[in-house]
């Protein structure tokens, strides 16, 4: 069923593409490179507009309490380097946590469960390849994959130095939990203990792309085919489902169903059943706690955030 958004959200300030978007109880918010929007669910009208802290990237979590900013071009050294910021959202306020400068251009930015946590995926152009890391939110680290040992003291520049030679691993998607990080390399998707980086179990899945874990503990991955995949915790793939070419690697999922940017897809996650097509290219993507409303930011219509209400 191809479906139609039932309201459109805009703001007077050309805010940009909202390459973050969350949808809370009252309160629908989109986050651009350099703007906070927020409008009210019940009747659309605006609420606030106002400037980030630090322009740059935006990943925004599920409560909409904290953010992560990532300002490419690093701040402290030269070369391919990313300042990441990370920031608790007050109602008239940005209250920062954490700062940091790390190898590589970040990519696919995730929170764990209770937000106590974040990860990424880091692409260093002149390896080709990736690294991810796991942080607390005020940025220090907890984990590497493929493994560093970041040194109990070392300055800055050398560590730096030595991580952008440290290995590479050739794909980028990553999903955390509180415990563990999923990541997907070589044709496997992997679920791996933190802080040990002990592998829990893996499961085969060429081409994977992008991640998420769900509010039940499913890891759902997809594949650069257009393929969705859903697997328990222990690895027993429970299904298997044509969600569309991912030409944007995001996933969302909770409230019973999986959203898939770029294929625009709207999956049942028990089943893996195709429930709804969204008609429109995303840049984001938000589910409400219940699985009926979904945010979405179009890609080619700046300063604009679409809900859509599902059928039963």
């Amino acid at each position: 069923m191809l479906s139609l958004p039932n309201r459109t959200l805009a703001c007077s300030t050309a805010a940009g593409p909202f390459e973050s978007v969350a949808i809370l109880k009252d309160t629908v918010v989109g986050v651009s490179a350099k703007r906070l929007v927020s409008w009210s669910r019940k009747s659309g009208a605006l609420l606030t507009d106002r400037t980030l802290p630090v322009e740059g990237s935006p990943t925004l979590s599920l409560t909409g309490n904290t953010l992560v900013i990532a300002s490419p071009g690093g701040s402290k050294m030269s070369g391919d380097y990313t300042s990441v910021s990370t920031w608790r959202v007050g109602e008239d306020s940005f209250e920062q946590l954490g700062a940091d400068d790390v190898v590589g251009r970040l990519r696919a930015v995730c929170f764990s469960p209770g937000e106590t946590r974040i990860a990424w995926s880091s692409f260093q152009v002149d390896r080709n390849g990736h690294h991810r890391l796991v942080c607390d939110l005020d940025l220090r680290r907890v984990g590497r994959y493929p493994a560093f040992d970041f040194g109990p003291s070392e300055p800055f520049s050398e560590r730096l130095a030595r991580e952008s030679e440290a290995p590479f691993a050739k794909t980028g998607g990553v999903a955390l939990s509180e415990d563990a990080m999923a990541i997907a390399e070589k044709g496997i998707v992997q679920v791996i203990e933190l802080p040990s980086l002990a592998i829990r179990w893996e499961a085969p899945l060429v081409g994977a792309e992008a991640l998420r874990i769900g509010p039940d503990g499913t890891l759902y991955a997809t594949t650069s085919k257009g393929l969705v995949a859903a697997y328990d915790g222990a690895g027993v793939q429970r299904w298997k489902s044509v969600g569309g070419r991912t030409s944007i690697p995001w996933l969302a999922a909770g409230g019973g169903i999986v959203t898939v940017a770029g294929g625009n897809s709207v999956i049942e996650a028990a089943t893996g059943t195709v429930r709804a097509w969204l008609s429109t290219s995303l840049s984001a993507m938000a589910i409400a706690e219940g699985g009926r409303e979904v945010a979405t930011a179009p890609l080619d219509r700046a300063s604009i955030v679409e809900l859509w209400t599902l059928p039963p």
